[in-house]
């Protein structure tokens, strides 16, 4: 008993010195990286303050070089270039450009200056850039009308199905007009409106695929978009029905094709048989 007593304490003493050994290294260790931990911080703070002063150096340098150049005479516009103008009024751009001259390029608001030239209704698309060191360059991209709409009054029509100004006659002069949109439907649903504008682009295009086809002056649309022809010369009347295909567009060729003298005659081609597909009527009269 005694013995075994005597091993138990001596185990429990081992383990008690043990512990106070550790704790005293550990307190060693914990002096001996301060010091470190003092240095990475102070290194870390010197670098903070050096890249600190060194962005306030560079935006200030960057300041004084910016307001020399405003205040120099050297990045002044003298020369102004506008590309891109057949349909829009040059005198009314440059109205808007050339009083630009003698301003500094540098400070010169660009998408202010694009935002007035856009107010021309024939401008789509007008880009205003800087060619340093005094040169101020626009180019403009212009609504190409495809066909007139008579809304009461006749507006002029793009490639996108977009109504874009009103037109004055010498501009829809050789136009197809499209017919059959009011102009209180176009204002009650502008969406539907666009849609059966592009119906009616989309048929004069496959129309235009042959230029031997005689040339149109208006383009009907039937209250479920029948599509409706009328030729420029003796008005003669193309009915096309719901939809334009090319079999449809084949079989007027060959009908007119073979009417050779008679279409002087020709008052209407009906083409817009939804049973009988390939048949053809033609209605002839002489004009009174």
């Amino acid at each position: 008993m005694n013995r075994r007593k005597t091993i138990d304490r001596g185990g429990y003493l081992r383990r008690a010195f043990a512990q106070r050994k550790n704790r005293r290294l550990r307190s060693a260790e914990e002096r001996a990286t301060t010091p470190v931990r003092f240095r990475e911080l102070g290194l870390l703070a010197g670098k903070t303050a050096l890249l600190t002063c060194g962005a306030f150096v560079i935006s200030f340098v960057s300041f004084v070089v910016y307001s020399e150049l405003r205040s120099t005479r050297y990045f002044d516009v003298s020369r102004i270039e506008i590309r891109g103008v057949e349909r829009a009024s040059l005198a009314r751009i440059w109205a808007q450009v050339d009083p630009l001259r003698g301003r500094s390029t540098l400070t010169l608001d660009l998408a202010k200056v694009e935002d007035a030239l856009a107010a021309d209704t024939w401008l789509k698309m007008a880009t205003v850039s800087r060619q340093l060191p005094s040169t101020l360059s626009v180019e403009v991209v212009e609504h190409r009308p495809l066909a007139a709409t008579l809304m009461g009054n006749l507006y002029l029509v793009n490639e996108d199905g977009q109504i874009f100004r009103k037109a004055e006659m010498q501009e829809a002069n050789g136009l197809p007009v499209i017919t059959g949109i009011s102009r209180k439907a176009y204002k009650e649903n502008p969406e539907r409106a666009k849609k059966r504008l592009n119906i009616a682009l989309g048929a004069l295009g496959r129309y235009r695929q042959k230029a031997s086809r005689p040339r149109l002056s208006e383009i009907n649309l039937g209250e479920l978009d029948e599509i409706t022809f009328y030729l420029r010369r003796g008005g003669v009347a193309l009915h096309f029905g719901k939809g334009l295909s090319n079999q449809r567009l084949s079989r007027l060729d060959a009908v007119w094709a073979a009417l050779g003298t008679q279409r002087n005659e020709t008052r209407a081609v009906f083409l817009d048989s939804e049973q009988r597909t390939n048949r053809v009527i033609v209605r002839l009269g002489r004009q009174e």
